[in-house]
């Protein structure tokens, strides 16, 4: 389902519930993918000349630090010997390997490095390049939310 139909299924829900806030407004983000498929837009952690071939196969399928990575097509058939049966487990795959080339370790539970202060400014700059159209959502959106509470 494409970000855009999300949204109006979303909308047509809150509609046809007939469901509405008083005094607050929803702001819906959609994630494109996954929270990887974010953490992929850094393009300086990205190597140019990769030493592992699993590595190499996903650069060839898809280079993320040229291309958007919300718009990365999970394989059609096995790639480095592994079949994704959904686009986040490629996503999430094609992360780790970009970091292991860097000697970073990645998971859901240990995110650290892609949560740093420097990690996200590099995704910041991706987003005036309009690529991650959903990731600058969520960015404007806690902008405004730093911007109400610093009022």
């Amino acid at each position: 389902m494409s970000v855009e139909d999300k949204h109006k299924e979303i909308e047509g829900f809150l509609s046809e519930k007939q469901l509405a806030l008083l005094s607050a407004k929803l702001v819906v983000v959609i994630q494109n993918r996954c929270i990887e498929t974010w953490f992929l837009g850094n393009r300086k952690i990205c190597p140019r000349n990769p030493k592992e071939d699993t590595f190499r196969g996903y650069l060839r399928h898809y280079d993320v630090s040229i291309d958007d990575p919300e718009l990365m097509p999970k394989p059609k058939l096995k790639l480095n010997n592994v079949r994704f049966e959904t686009h986040a487990q490629f996503h999430c795959a094609y992360l780790k390997a970009m970091l292991r080339e860097k000697d970073i370790r990645y998971s859901k539970e240990t995110p650290f490095e892609v949560t740093a202060n420097h990690y996200i400014e590099r995704l910041i700059e991706r987003n005036s390049e309009y690529h991650l159209k959903t990731l600058k959502c969520f960015f404007d959106f806690c902008k405004t939310i730093k911007g109400s509470i610093q009022s």
